[in-house]
């Protein structure tokens, strides 16, 4: 879904750091959107990703997101 905004929004620099979570349903990852865009995108993958993926745990235990 973030992605596809992205790419309405014609953002040509795409950073993130959370992987796709393995539940995703469907599972499409953002290098997979990207490849179907009609501009291309750069996507910079995993940046502080063990910190990103923490900070979502911590969010569903106390179910605010």
């Amino acid at each position: 879904m973030c992605m596809s905004a992205a790419i309405k929004a014609k953002i040509r620099y795409f950073i993130f750091g959370a992987p796709t979570e393995l539940d995703s349903n469907p599972y499409i990852t953002a290098e997979e959107v990207a490849k179907h865009a009609k501009n291309p995108i750069h996507i910079e993958a995993g940046i502080l990703a063990e910190e990103c993926i923490q900070q979502i745990r911590k969010a569903r235990k106390y179910d605010i997101i």
